[in-house]
């Protein structure tokens, strides 16, 4: 059956009132497939399936695709059935792509016989490559990647239709996706606390939670939400979490009060993430020859006094979206010359508390340097820094 609607697909579209250019052919169809294949599965040409050839249909025999790994060709009836379930849906919305503008697509159950890892990458390629700016998309899963693709996308919503009585009309409202409780779709909460018996899960800001992880911290999970004003409202609302948010335009005393009325709650010691990557003293524990601390050191101290007027013009505005002083003002100190004070110095564990180095650091300075973000964050230095957090 499989194999008669690849046939379908493969031949209506290209061949019905087409000339059978195989150029075109290969650059409508094939390459935007094969594209898509490596996209979601990961690997190259060599280690992932590709679409090689179509063997036409015989009296006696449907038509054959023929795919290729390697040097190795493979039939359509061998691959696994999370291959060919994404082979199929990636020819569906190839051939269709004219059907779909203004439309609302349906879809049930597409995450069937795939990993985690790959619902997120499936979803996200059809999403962004497939789906026309002009369409929507519908899928009933109860699949994590699904769930934690939606939440971190402001173009999706999660709708959690559970338990109702379609018997009696219902309104039925998106699931506020700042909660960490939308992933209950995909597992229950006493589940997740059991399988992660024993760890300390940790609640992190933006896409950190990716470079965290690669630190391999004993019994530690990260698990990234979209800013600080999440992370603290599931603070608030679990306290059997650990929750660790960017330093932002805290002051000492703030964060010593933030830490008393919230003692899972942990905040960076430096403006944000990219402030400790950068940091003067992890460059140096890569120990790159051409490297120099002390220019680099001046280069950070001379961008700093260039932004000094515009940043401290800002701070103000800056600290009034913070949702710890909006739950209680007692917890925002009144004069903020202290943050005034240490900025205007060149003393680097001063200022550096407050210099934004994601934002206000030109790093041309480090370009030649070739430094990564996975490589930066597995030094002794980074990882010694996050662990002294989490554990005070």
């Amino acid at each position: 059956m499989y194999m008669q609607q690849i046939d379908n697909a493969l031949r209506e579209p290209v061949f019905r009132g087409k000339s059978a250019d195989t150029l075109k052919i290969f650059q409508d169809f094939i390459h935007p497939l094969n594209t898509s294949l490596i996209n979601i599965f990961g690997g190259d040409t060599t280690t992932t399936i590709q679409i090689a050839e179509f063997e036409n249909a015989t009296p006696n025999s449907n038509g054959k695709l023929i795919f290729k790994k390697g040097d190795s060709k493979i039939n359509y009836d061998l691959l696994s059935h999370g291959e060919k379930q994404v082979v199929i849906l990636l020819l569906n919305f190839i051939v269709r792509k004219e059907q779909y503008q203004d439309a609302i697509i349906y879809i049930d159950e597409m995450d069937c016989h795939l990993n985690t890892a790959l619902q997120s990458r499936l979803l996200e390629e059809i999403v962004n490559v497939w789906i026309p700016g002009t369409a929507q998309l519908w899928t009933a899963s109860h699949a994590l990647g699904f769930i934690d693709f939606a939440r971190k996308s402001e173009q999706a919503s999660i709708l959690d239709l559970d338990l109702f009585d379609f018997d009696v009309p219902q309104t039925i409202l998106p699931q506020p996706k700042d909660h960490l409780e939308v992933y209950e779709v995909a597992i229950p909460k006493a589940m997740l606390f059991d399988i992660l018996k024993g760890k300390k899960l940790v609640v992190c800001e933006n896409q950190n939670d990716e470079y965290f992880n690669l630190l391999q911290i004993p019994d530690t999970v990260f698990v990234g939400l979209k800013d600080s004003r999440d992370v603290f409202l599931n603070v608030k609302r679990d306290p059997g979490y650990q929750f660790l948010r960017d330093r932002d335009f805290l002051t000492d005393t703030e964060i010593g009060k933030i830490k008393s009325a919230y003692p899972n709650h942990h905040i960076l010691e430096y403006y944000d993430f990219e402030n400790y990557l950068y940091h003067p003293d992890n460059i140096e524990q890569l120990k790159i020859k051409e490297f120099d601390k002390k220019t680099y050191l001046a280069e950070i101290v001379r961008q700093k006094n260039d932004r000094i007027h515009y940043i401290l013009a800002t701070l103000t505005s800056s600290r009034q979206n913070y949702e710890e002083f909006k739950t209680d003002i007692k917890l925002k100190d009144k004069e903020i010359d202290s943050i005034i004070d240490d900025f205007k110095t060149d003393d680097l564990e001063r200022f550096y508390k407050y210099f934004d180095m994601k934002e206000q650091f030109n790093k041309s300075f480090l370009s030649a340097f070739n430094l990564s973000k996975d490589k930066l964050v597995q030094t002794g230095w980074f990882k010694q820094q996050i662990e002294d957090i989490l554990n005070k």
